[in-house]
């Protein structure tokens, strides 16, 4: 426990520059386009705060000890991300959290409940966030898609379905969303069922070229190479007035893929980028 001294203003003092220092460290984190070890952290806001780098040291393992900040190993690495062992709001309105936690809702929140597992889309990597980002644009700027009765949404490579989950709680009426992993599969379900919307939304394997029909949301989280592969078959499955949103595309590839975009007859609405990542919203043509 930490020792307070007799002197009530020493304490505040002390307790304010703590939460700077804390702070310091969410902003880094949230602004950088690269991700950062302990170091990096330790470096960068040493040098913003001015301060020393034990306190630096301190405010990172206190934001550890609460699950604010975890540590993820990658390749030999060992990386400082934000936790999702507690709940994640990604956008203004866009709240990620684990199963087991209760989260305080504010007018018009989406809370979306996922179990982590091993497949993709926790809210940790960009390009999800991203995503995330561009449905909410939908949502406060394209209320015709939302106003449709019968609105059908699509996920490529759904992954642990935070997409499909998010879209039809911000008011689409059915979805599906496909994967080639079981593992995602088997999670995608679990999140769904829990966020009940298993009557709504079919999570299956079938190849995407299989499913006949159009949809008035297009969603896909994938690289560019797949992305690429896939996009003139998406956009065949949209419906004309029917939205994209995409990402997996790194901000090198955006003005060729936004290119093609157009020559397939779609024009660009959005477009976000994060830590190197891009995603776009696209709007198909009558």
């Amino acid at each position: 426990m930490r020792s307070l001294s007799k002197n009530p203003n020493h304490n505040l003092k002390v307790l304010s520059r703590e939460r700077t220092v804390q702070q310091a460290v969410r902003e880094i984190l949230r602004d950088t386009d690269t991700r950062l070890t302990f170091l990096d952290i330790e470096r960068q806001v040493s040098r913003h705060c001015r301060d020393d780098r034990k306190a630096v040291r301190s405010a990172i393992k206190e934001l550890v000890d609460q699950r604010e900040l975890m540590y993820v190993s990658d390749f030999g690495r060992t990386f400082i991300e934000t936790s999702i062992q507690k709940p994640i709001r990604i956008t203004t309105n866009i709240v990620l959290k684990p199963w087991a936690c209760t989260v305080e809702q504010k007018p018009g929140d989406i809370i979306v409940s996922l179990c982590h597992g091993t497949s993709f889309g926790s809210g940790q990597h960009p390009t999800t966030r991203l995503c995330l980002k561009g449905l909410e644009y939908l949502q406060r700027n394209e209320l015709v898609l939302w106003r449709e009765m019968k609105t059908s949404a699509m996920d490529i490579g759904t992954g642990s379905g935070v997409l499909i989950i998010t879209a039809l709680k911000m008011g689409v009426a059915s979805g599906v969303g496909i994967d080639i992993d079981p593992c995602a599969i088997s999670e995608a379900r679990g999140n769904v069922a829990y966020n009940g919307l298993s009557e709504r939304v079919t999570i299956s394997s079938r190849p995407f070229e299989t499913f006949e029909g159009s949809f008035n949301l297009m969603l896909a989280n994938l690289r560019l190479p797949t992305l690429k592969l896939f996009f003139p078959q998406m956009v065949d499955k949209t419906m004309p007035g029917g939205r994209m949103v995409l990402s997996g595309i790194k901000r090198e590839e955006l003005d060729v893929f936004i290119k093609q975009g157009h020559r397939l007859g779609l024009n660009r609405k959005w477009v976000g980028e994060e830590r190197g990542w891009a995603a776009i919203v696209f709007y198909k043509d009558n």
